[in-house]
C-alpha cells in the first residue's frame, strides 16, 4: 500500500470511530430527554403567585396536569423568605422577612413555578377567626355536602380560605370550594383555614352506607319467543325500582330439551316443543316468565312460483313451488278465496277458481323460510273483453313462434314462421262474437263456447299444404287454391284461459264455399296452437 493511500486509510477509520462514539453518546445520555407514553409534560397550579403577611399561610396544589402521576415535590428558592412542606402548605418561617422568591413544583421532568411575595402588612383589618356553618355532617356513600364559613371581621382585607380533609380514603373535600364527596364508609375532619393569621374550625364528617333499596318487581321483554331449532333469542330483565340495592337475576328454563337459558338471558332452542323462561331477583324471589316456543329448523332455499295464472270460471290449476326439496313442508293461502282457493301442504298447491271473475294472490311460504306469491286472474269466457291483450303462441310441434294481439276491433297475427315456408296471416277484423257453447267440428271442446270467429285473407308464399292448420288438401285444396283465399277461424277458451285455435273454414271465390272446419287431430296433425296470455302483473 503507498504511503499516502496509506494515511487516508487512517483517517477515514478514525472518523468512523468518532462517529460511532457520538451516536452510542447520543442513545445514552440524551433519550431520556424524550417522553415517554403517558408522561406528564404539562400541568396547572391553583395559583401562580401568592402575597403573603406576616403570620399568614397558604396552600399551593396542581390543578390538572396532562396525565396521571403518582407524586408532586415541592421546594422553596430561600426558606428564609418562605417554606413549604410536602402536601404544598405554605408558611413564613418563625424569623420574619420581606423579600420574593419562588417556589417551584415538579411531577416527573416538569416544573411549575409560583412567586412568592412577603411583605409588612398594608392593612389593619386583619382576620381574628373563622367559622363554619356546619360542624357536623351525616352522609352516605356517594353523596355530596357543601360547607360555608364565615370570616371575622366581615370587611377583613384578606377573607380568603382552603379546606383540607384529614381522611380522603372517606371523605375528599374540594380545597377553594368547600364541596365533600363521600367516599367510603367511617369518619373524616374537613379544616377550614384562613389564609390570613392561619384561623381555623373544623366539621367532622361520618359517611354511611346507602339504606338497601328492595326489589318490588321484575319485568320480562320479550314474554312470548318463536324461534326455529339451532337459534337463540336475547331476553331483558328490567328490575322495579331502577335503584333497586340488589338487581340480581337468576335465569331458569322449564325445559332444558326444548330450550336452555345463560345468566345474561339469552336462550337457546334445542329441539321442537315448548318451554317458560324464568327471571327470579335475587333480593324478594320477584319474577316474571316468557313462553318459548321452538319449531323446526327453518329450511333453506329461496321459493318460486308462476308469475301468473289465468282460470276461467269454475276452472282448475296446479301451482309448483320450485327451489326446495320436494318433501319440504309447505303453506299455501289465497288472498281472496271468493275468487280462487288453494289447497296442499306440499310443493304443489291446487288452484279451484269459483264463480267470480277477478284477482286473487296465492302465497306459498315456507316454515322459517321464504315464500312466494302468483297473480290468479279468473276470468268469464261470455265476456270478450276479458280476453283483450297478447297472447303467446304454443305448438305442439315447437316448430312455429307466433303472437297474437287481441283488441275490441282488431286482430293481428305476426313473426309466423312455418317449417321454414313464408306464409303470413295479417290485419284480420274481427266480424263476430260467437256465443254458441259447442263448437262445430272439434273434439273435446263441447264444455268451452266459442270466444270469437275471425274471417280474413290468407297472403304471401303458396305452401304445398296448409301445415299450420292441419292438411286441408283432404278438404279438396291444393297450392293453386291460395291465391285470394278467404278464411274463417274460430278460437274457443280451455279451463286454463288460454285460447286454443282450431282448423278453419276455407272459402274460395269460385268454388267450395262454406267448407267445414277440419277437426283437429294434435297427434297426427303436431300443429296444435294454444296462445297463453301475456301477464302485465310482475
Amino acid at each position: 500500500m503507498k504511503r499516502k493511500n496509506f494515511y487516508r486509510f487512517i483517517n477515514n477509520k478514525a472518523l468512523l470511530i468518532a462517529g460511532l462514539i457520538a451516536l452510542v453518546f447520543c442513545m445514552t445520555f440524551t433519550s431520556c430527554d424524550l417522553p415517554e407514553e403517558n408522561e406528564v409534560t404539562s400541568f396547572t397550579l391553583n395559583q401562580t403567585s401568592i402575597n403573603m403577611w406576616e403570620g399568614d399561610i397558604d396552600y399551593l396544589y396542581v390543578v390538572s396536569a396532562n396525565a396521571a402521576y403518582q407524586s408532586v415535590t415541592y421546594k422553596s428558592d430561600d426558606t428564609s423568605i418562605v417554606t413549604v412542606d410536602a402536601k404544598g402548605i405554605v408558611k413564613l418561617p418563625a424569623s420574619f422577612k420581606p423579600g420574593e422568591t419562588n417556589i417551584r413544583v415538579t411531577i416527573g421532568k416538569v416544573t411549575v413555578p409560583c412567586k412568592v411575595k412577603v411583605e409588612t402588612a398594608t392593612s389593619n383589618k386583619l382576620v381574628t377567626g373563622v367559622t363554619l356553618v356546619t360542624i357536623s355532617i351525616n352522609m352516605t356513600v356517594g353523596g355530596n355536602a357543601d360547607l360555608s364559613a364565615k370570616v371575622t371581621p366581615s370587611d377583613a382585607a384578606k377573607p380568603g380560605v382552603f379546606y383540607i380533609s384529614d381522611n380522603t380514603n372517606v371523605a375528599k373535600v374540594d380545597a377553594g370550594t368547600g364541596k365533600v364527596t363521600a367516599v367510603a364508609t367511617g369518619t373524616a375532619k374537613i379544616t377550614v383555614t384562613t389564609k390570613n393569621r392561619n384561623k381555623t374550625d373544623v366539621c367532622n364528617v361520618t359517611v354511611q352506607a346507602p339504606a338497601a333499596v328492595p326489589v318490588t318487581g321484575v319485568t320480562l321483554s320479550p314474554t312470548t319467543l318463536t324461534l326455529a331449532v339451532g337459534t337463540s333469542g336475547d331476553l331483558t330483565a328490567s328490575v322495579q325500582p331502577a335503584t333497586a340495592t340488589n338487581k340480581t337475576i337468576f335465569w331458569d328454563s322449564s325445559n332444558d330439551d326444548v330450550a336452555t337459558v345463560d345468566e345474561n338471558g339469552k336462550v337457546t332452542a334445542k329441539a321442537k316443543g315448548t318451554a317458560v323462561i324464568w327471571a327470579t331477583s335475587q333480593d324478594g324471589g320477584k319474577f316474571d316468565k316468557c313462553n318459548v316456543t321452538v319449531n323446526d329448523a327453518a329450511i333453506t332455499g329461496t321459493i318460486t312460483l308462476s308469475k301468473n295464472l289465468f282460470l276461467l270460471k269454475g276452472g282448475t290449476a296446479t301451482l309448483t313451488a320450485t327451489g326446495i326439496a320436494s318433501g319440504t313442508a309447505v303453506t299455501w293461502s289465497s288472498s281472496d278465496t271468493n275468487i280462487a282457493t288453494v289447497t296442499g301442504n306440499g310443493v304443489g298447491g291446487n288452484v279451484t277458481a269459483t264463480q267470480t271473475p277477478g284477482t286473487a294472490t296465492i302465497t306459498a311460504a315456507i316454515t322459517g323460510g321464504t315464500s312466494a306469491t302468483c297473480t290468479v286472474t279468473v276470468l268469464d269466457p261470455k265476456d270478450p273483453t276479458a280476453f283483450y291483450g297478447t297472447y303467446t303462441a304454443k305448438y305442439s310441434n315447437n316448430t312455429v313462434t307466433e303472437t297474437i294481439v287481441l283488441t275490441k276491433t282488431t286482430f293481428h297475427i305476426e313473426d309466423t314462421v312455418i317449417s321454414g315456408a313464408n306464409a303470413e296471416f295479417l290485419d284480420f277484423a274481427i266480424t263476430e262474437w260467437d256465443t254458441v257453447t259447442t263448437h262445430p267440428s272439434a273434439t273435446n271442446q263441447k264444455d268451452y263456447p266459442i270466444v270469437l270467429k275471425i274471417t280474413g285473407k290468407i297472403t304471401g308464399a303458396k305452401p304445398d299444404k296448409l301445415d299450420l292448420y292441419g292438411s286441408l288438401t283432404s278438404a279438396g285444396f291444393s297450392s293453386a287454391d291460395f291465391n285470394e283465399t278467404t278464411c274463417t277461424m274460430y278460437f274457443y277458451v280451455s279451463n286454463n284461459g288460454t285460447f286454443v285455435r282450431t282448423p278453419f273454414s276455407s272459402s274460395k271465390n269460385t268454388q267450395n264455399n262454406g267448407v267445414a272446419p277440419v277437426a283437429m287431430n294434435s297427434t297426427s296433425n303436431k300443429v296444435l296452437r294454444v296462445y297463453t296470455k301475456t301477464a302485465t302483473t310482475p
